[in-house]
């Protein structure tokens, strides 16, 4: 059984365990989307969703750089 906690997912089957989906994008934004398991802040698996998206040449990405680069 799964529930839902803002953009995580808390995974009761996996004790102490969160999942979070993830765009990981080259430098030419070409991104890739991943669901990323944590324990205790760590990685313990990474899931390609199966999407990604080529964003125009001009696409800038807004997010912070702390959301680009937080896994866990």
């Amino acid at each position: 059984m799964s529930g839902s906690k803002g953009n995580y997912i808390i995974h009761e089957e996996i004790p102490y365990t969160i999942s979070h989906t993830k765009a990981i994008c080259d430098n030419e934004n070409h991104c890739k989307y991943f669901e990323i398991f944590c324990k205790n802040k760590e990685i313990v698996k990474i899931s390609f969703t199966g999407e990604a998206v080529k964003f125009p040449e001009n696409w800038e990405d807004s997010r912070s750089e702390e959301a680009k680069n937080k896994t866990c």
